[in-house]
């Protein structure tokens, strides 16, 4: 993935593919600009979002069925 491009890019965690949007947030806990990389696609009702973080190397990968919106995974993953 191209981290220094604020073009979309095209992931694929698992069988899901998405188009990324990259945009710079501030964080309040560290009084700092982060940049963040975001891709959500929903698949037969279930949605599907990440986050990843290059800087911290953080992907949060989360999993939602839009029918019973209590049963949600969501994962957090240290890249190396």
């Amino acid at each position: 993935m191209a981290f220094n491009s604020s073009k979309p890019t095209d992931v694929s965690i698992g069988k899901i593919d998405f188009v990324t949007n990259r945009k710079t947030i501030f964080d309040e806990l560290f009084n700092e600009n982060r940049d963040k990389i975001t891709g959500e696609k929903t698949v037969k009702g279930i949605w599907y979002s990440f986050d990843f973080f290059p800087k911290e190397q953080l992907l949060a990968h989360t999993k939602l069925d839009t029918k019973n919106v209590t049963d949600a995974v969501i994962e957090l993953y240290e890249c190396t």
